[in-house]
């Protein structure tokens, strides 16, 4: 084999790892969709955690025993609670700081060991769903605090529709005259 063969081995072989490692991904993010998309259109969602289908409306929510699917009633309520919280730990090194000041002779405690700030992030997210014949509670992305919300907002208010009989299968438009 030549040089030049082998550097070409050697530069092409990572690059190739690379693209197959994320055309594998982009192929199971699709799969993921599709098997969404096959319980029904999707209304809502939260990641790909927790989803309203419409047509007729369903919640469907990933368990660790895979995907389970709940029709939508007028008493399903769905809250959003958090726990946990982002906190800066800033600590010194001292160990750096003593050895840096003895190798440099006293000039390094000022260069070594100086205070490092990390962030140790604990939020969790829940996602609460309640009727008369499910509980279940849904542990999703904690960044996702927002999206969650608005879901829970959203099927709140389909549910209650569903119960003043205003609504059979799609919410009512607010734009819409009776």
């Amino acid at each position: 084999m030549n040089e030049f063969t082998s550097t070409m081995l050697c530069c092409v072989l990572p690059v190739a790892i690379i693209v197959i490692m994320f055309v594998a991904g982009v192929k199971k993010e699709q799969a993921e969709e599709a098997a969404l998309r096959s319980v029904g259109p999707v209304e809502k969602r939260v990641g790909r955690s927790v989803v309203l289908h419409s047509n007729p409306y369903r919640i469907s929510v990933d368990t660790p025993g895979g995907r389970q699917t709940w029709p939508l009633t007028a008493d399903t309520a769905i809250s959003v609670e958090t726990a946990g919280s982002i906190t800066a730990v800033r600590g010194r090194n001292l160990s750096a700081k003593a050895v840096g000041g003895a190798l440099t002779g006293g000039a390094g405690l000022f260069v070594f060991g100086n205070a490092k700030t990390s962030e140790v992030d604990n939020r969790e997210l829940y996602i609460v769903i309640e009727s008369d014949t499910l509980a279940h509670v849904s542990k999703v992305d904690p960044k996702l605090g927002q999206e969650a919300r608005q879901f829970a907002a959203s099927v709140n208010l389909i549910a209650r529709q569903m119960g003043s009989d205003s609504v059979s299968k799609e919410p009512k438009n607010e734009d819409q005259e009776d």
